[in-house]
């Protein structure tokens, strides 16, 4: 299998997954299935820390390179690892072949069947971009919701191309919510980055919460 038909993604040791003592049986309400939300990347671990502040209820993970600090200090939070070698210019050609993405044993093995997932990232972004593309082709038997942001232009022409690259993939599958960064900025007027990046993560926090899907 040549490199246009796999795509190998290197994940560091399993023993450095974190899961807090009990993950497994925290509930978004007692009588539920395990609610499980989890930041793809640096990206979506932002979206996360400002979920959390919003009050979600169930249990956190981040799959990532490493921990981003402000999460740090939920000791709640569960952490995996997961490292790639590729570049963002083999991505966005891989998003346009038919290769499919090989999921490191350990990211595999966190989505088990019959639980629920809100799966959550930025676009763009080279970890949650594929780790969310490799998710989706994995076709796991599992109920999941994914909310979702495509770039701001300022960004960069690069990260801006593969984030809507994925999102003409994607853009028909009903289990995922896309937010339009450009679009909504031009919205709210005149604000600061940071208050537009947490105006928008509200909005993923309403449509996680119009969805019904902690309901479920």
């Amino acid at each position: 299998m040549n490199r246009r038909q796999s795509l190998k993604l290197f994940s560091a040791l399993g023993a450095g997954i974190f899961l807090p003592k009990g993950y497994r049986e925290n509930r978004a309400l007692s009588d539920m299935q395990p609610l499980h939300f989890v930041a793809l990347g640096y990206g979506g671990a932002r979206i996360l820390s400002d979920f959390i502040k919003l009050g979600a209820k169930g249990n956190f993970c981040v799959i990532n390179d490493e921990m981003p600090e402000d999460l740090i200090r939920y000791r709640e939070v569960g952490f995996i690892p997961f490292h790639t070698r590729v570049d963002r210019y083999e991505i966005k050609e891989f998003l346009v072949s038919d290769s499919r993405v090989i999921l490191p044993q350990e990211v595999a093995d966190f989505f088990k069947n019959g639980e629920r997932y809100v799966l959550l990232t930025e676009l763009g972004g080279l970890t949650g971009t594929v780790l969310l593309h490799g998710i989706m082709q994995a076709n796991y038997p599992l109920p999941f919701k994914t909310f979702t942001t495509l770039p701001f232009q300022f960004e960069g022409s690069l990260k801006f191309a593969i984030a809507h690259q994925f999102h003409q993939h994607y853009k028909y599958n009903q289990n995922i919510c896309f937010v339009d960064n450009h679009s909504l900025m031009k919205t709210l007027g005149n604000i600061r980055i940071n208050k537009a990046f947490q105006v928008i993560h509200e909005k993923l926090f309403a449509a996680f919460n119009a969805s019904g899907f902690a309901l479920t």
